[in-house]
């Protein structure tokens, strides 16, 4: 299986739009790993994990063939991670779109995206975009061809059902877990099934002395470690199984350089905006 990380920021992008702190100004500055576009994945050529406001910059800068994708998956329907206008280019008369596109997330992806073509265009039938929704739910698994998509509850967003997702393919399995805090007793004992080959953890919160342990919503580097840690001790991964903090926010005031200091001993590394894996 094929990873690229398209986006690893939270909600404001990084740097954010009006900001005066100090991560912001040096990522103006410096640019480079420290410039990160919203939260979102490319797997294997055929599926985006999330669809977020930055998705035309990522689609055109790493060169991803939209033609291609044949799925969707949402973690959730906030805003950063889910953009629905830009689904709406899918219909007669904006785009020549001759394929079905397979939606899978939870309730509040479709309502968010049938609301916005209501209000937008009119229609309220995902057909018509071209889109055909599985709706998901936490502990069933879902066979999609050769992918299989094990949804497990997040801790975020208490007014929808979020997911964080395995994915399996070919004997390999990744571990997507942003957004979320620190998992329910419920998603860890779905997660104990599993064998991973890699996993990328949410980090919002950063190395940030108060944000770092958060627990709630998102996960900073403290609670990523533990993360690690709990995964080792179920034999959930090896020592050797790669781990990436991703899904940062400014707020954190830590550059990329600063993450990697701190991540990188506890055998954690830090994603950025193109970073490419296979396992």
């Amino acid at each position: 299986m094929k990873i690229r990380v398209l986006g690893s920021a939270a909600a404001e992008a990084m740097p954010a739009l009006w900001c005066e702190c100090s991560t912001c100004k040096y990522a103006l500055q410096h640019g480079g790993k420290d410039l990160r576009r919203r939260t979102c994945y490319l797997l294997d050529d055929d599926t985006l994990v999330d669809y977020g406001p930055d998705i035309f910059w990522q689609v055109t800068t790493f060169k991803v063939d939209l033609l291609a994708i044949r799925r969707i998956v949402v973690t959730h329907s906030h805003v950063d991670h889910l953009n629905p206008v830009d689904l709406l280019w899918r219909r007669p008369g904006f785009s020549v779109v001759s394929k079905t596109v397979k939606l899978f997330g939870n309730e509040a992806v479709t309502g968010s995206i049938i609301s916005t073509m209501q209000r937008e265009s009119g229609i309220d039938q995902l057909d018509k975009i071209a889109l055909e929704n599985q709706i998901l739910e936490a502990g069933k698994p879902v066979q999609d061809g050769d992918l299989q998509i094990l949804p497990l509850p997040a801790n975020h967003a208490p007014r929808e059902k979020p997911l964080f997702y395995v994915f399996t393919r070919n004997k390999r399995s990744l571990l997507i877990a942003n957004d979320t805090g620190f998992p329910s007793q419920e998603a860890w004992d779905l997660l104990a099934t599993e064998k991973l080959d890699a996993a990328i953890l949410d980090c919002c919160g950063g190395a940030h002395p108060v944000h770092g342990k958060n627990r709630h919503g998102h996960m900073g580097a403290d609670t990523n470690i533990e993360f690690r840690q709990h995964m080792l001790e179920l034999g959930i991964i090896q020592e050797n199984t790669p781990v990436f903090a991703n899904h940062f926010s400014h707020n954190a005031l830590c550059t990329h350089e600063q993450l990697c200091q701190y991540l990188e001993p506890h055998g954690i590394q830090v994603a950025y905006d193109g970073l490419a894996f296979e396992i």
